[in-house]
């Protein structure tokens, strides 16, 4: 199961903003006859939004095999297995639990992951059944 980060859909917005100007910039200045906007200016955006694009297709968690991995750039930057969850409580916004989809998961070690999963009932249910131990705050 893959889980996206917290604010995964500004990220995939400011892609979608970012070619829009670059498409823009390469029909105006087209249009215009300038090749400032044509070779550098709409390039460049276009050269943002797919950087931008890569970013948010990697940078994920995911839960399998009873360990739960966060992946940033492809690259696993914190994982525990789930038999160390301690706590599964909705997010704090503002020093109040925030009862959205946004859960956070703390371990025994104290590392704590701040999910936003996009159908948040699924995978509630496979956590609970691969960590019973823990405590559920929802």
């Amino acid at each position: 199961m893959v889980i996206r980060a917290k604010y995964h859909w500004l990220m995939l917005f400011n892609t979608a903003i970012f070619f829009a100007v670059g498409a823009f910039a390469l029909i105006a200045g087209g249009m215009k006859g300038d090749p400032f906007y044509t070779t550098f200016i709409g390039p460049l955006w276009i050269t943002h939004a797919a950087i931008s694009a890569i970013g948010w297709s990697s940078i994920y968690t995911t839960l399998s095999s009873g360990v739960l991995t966060k992946h940033v750039f492809f690259f696993k930057w914190r994982s525990f297995p789930v038999d160390e969850i301690t706590t599964i409580a909705p997010h704090k916004k503002n020093g109040k639990r925030s009862y959205g989809t946004v859960v956070q998961i703390t371990s025994q070690a104290g590392e704590t992951l701040t999910l936003q999963p996009n159908h948040p009932e699924p995978f509630l249910t496979q956590l609970r059944a691969a960590a019973p131990q823990a405590q559920y705050l929802l």
